[in-house]
């Protein structure tokens, strides 16, 4: 999570969306960046209107808006799974080591997911208890350069060329999706479908 209070930005940290990359561009501009823990740093909306919007709203002057990067959900699973076949959560119950894909997709689809396969809900992520995505600024991760654009108008002591780093790249991996399992994801994973393509510009 990266927050400007002059600027009344806060910039939300969904995992798996280029949010270190982000951070270690601007992270030096901000006024708060929370690294650590990963709990916090990848506080939802809910949590962050609950536990840090009045404190950053007392020091700024206007209401604190909030600002994240949403991921296709087939990419965004891929993602996550090849994040799980480093080599330092390999022998834990997170990793994916000796999973295929679509195991991984199987088991996030599940009444109840093994834990390497429990990773999230991008639409729990921007939408508070209210029902309705409470974030006022989304993006697709695949659309970045907008995102970059629009920090860009919105601090503009940003760097007029920013350039995000390469981070926390994960192994390569075969991402084959049986068409069941991708009928099955697309079906009970719709909601998250239907925002990824709300947001495109």
């Amino acid at each position: 999570m990266i927050v400007f209070i002059k600027e009344n930005l806060a910039i939300l940290a969904n995992p798996k969306t280029g949010t270190t990359a982000l951070e270690r561009a601007i992270g030096n501009n901000a006024d708060l960046v929370v690294r650590n823990p990963s709990e916090m740093k990848h506080f939802t909306i809910g949590q962050f209107n609950f536990r840090f919007r009045a404190m950053c709203e007392k020091f700024g002057h206007a209401p604190m808006e909030t600002m994240c990067l949403l991921r296709e959900p087939v990419d965004w699973l891929g993602s996550w799974y090849r994040y799980r076949q480093r080599d330092d959560v390999a022998g834990q119950p997170v990793s994916t080591r000796g999973i295929s894909f679509d195991q991984f997709v199987q088991g996030y689809l599940a009444d109840k997911r093994p834990m390497w396969a429990d990773v999230g809900d991008q639409v729990k992520f921007v939408t508070p208890k209210s029902g309705t995505p409470g974030v006022d600024y989304l993006f697709q991760y695949e659309q970045l350069p907008l995102a970059i654009e629009f920090l860009q108008d919105r601090l503009p002591h940003l760097a007029p060329q920013l350039q995000l780093p390469r981070t926390n790249l994960s192994p390569k991996a075969d991402l084959t999706l049986a068409p069941a399992t991708r009928r099955a994801l697309e079906r009970d994973c719709a909601d998250q479908f239907d925002l990824w393509h709300a947001v495109e510009l």
